[in-house]
């Protein structure tokens, strides 16, 4: 749809509820993809009277932009948004490189909602249509490098593209981040002479 994969998932963590919904074209020819998307839904859903930013009524959003997936230069990005930063103490975004956005738009997603806190940890599978929650107790205290290897020999596919928060995020860093990034071979310079 002019640009989007045309699906949200809502993630409920305390009641372990997935839920899948059309992308209403209304909203998405206004706020376009991923700054907007992010932006719209937070401001819209959260309730900021609420100032404890570890609160399970805290949200935290994932969005690919409208052109990544494409050939465009520059395109294959991926933003995640959060209502409530602890570092910032408001709605505070970042945004990462890589496979993890393009992959999302292949399946067919265009904005990922999480709500709530789980009483374990999990991890959201998605393939395709199969968007799951599962058990991430073997993969807490790891480090990115270890779970991305662990997911993907769980899942049968070293190559799933994966997004964690890593051992900082698990001890609720105020800043952390866990985007796989694909070794790239060294390059040298030297200045023309």
């Amino acid at each position: 749809m002019f640009g989007w994969a045309g699906n949200v998932i809502r993630v409920d963590l305390t009641e372990g509820r997935i839920q899948r919904e059309p992308l209403n074209e209304g909203f998405a020819r206004k706020w376009y993809g991923c700054h907007g998307f992010l932006q719209k839904v937070i401001f819209d859903e959260y309730d900021f009277s609420e100032r404890d930013p570890m609160s399970p009524k805290n949200i935290v959003a994932v969005a690919p932009g409208a052109l990544t997936g494409t050939f465009t230069p520059g395109s294959q990005r991926v933003g995640v948004g959060v209502a409530l930063s602890p570092s910032y103490g408001g709605y505070l975004d970042g945004f990462s490189g890589g496979h993890f956005g393009p992959e999302l738009k292949y399946a067919g997603y265009d904005l990922i909602v999480f709500k709530g806190r789980s009483p374990k940890p999990v991890y959201l599978r998605i393939h395709d249509d199969l968007v799951e929650l599962r058990d991430a107790s073997h993969l807490w205290g790891k480090r990115v490098r270890e779970s991305c290897r662990l997911v993907g020999e769980e899942l049968g596919d070293p190559r799933y593209r994966t997004m964690f928060i890593g051992p900082s995020g698990e001890r609720r860093s105020w800043i952390c981040s866990g985007v796989r990034r694909e070794a790239r071979p060294a390059r040298s310079w030297a200045p023309r002479t």
